[in-house]
């Protein structure tokens, strides 16, 4: 069965968007694989909210990518 042309359109419009969208919270992440780098900085960690261990911004960050690749597994799965 082909797929019509306008939900190719749109799960590539929804996976681009997505992709653009979690470049800020990637960078977030990727800095926890590099020793030595700080995720947040120190001077405020006074007034920062740890959840898990992690600054609260790189906890978000974490949940946000995982419910955006969840939601991309399930247009793409709906779509084939």
């Amino acid at each position: 069965m082909r797929l019509p042309r306008i939900l190719i359109i749109a799960v590539a419009a929804i996976t681009t968007v997505g992709a653009v969208l979690a470049t800020p919270w990637l960078g977030m992440v990727g800095a926890l694989l590099l020793p030595g780098t700080a995720t947040y900085d120190p001077e405020f960690a006074g007034r920062t909210v740890f959840v898990l261990g992690l600054h609260g911004q790189v906890f978000m960050a974490i949940v946000l990518l995982l419910a955006l690749l969840v939601a991309t597994a399930a247009v793409l799965r709906s779509a084939a």
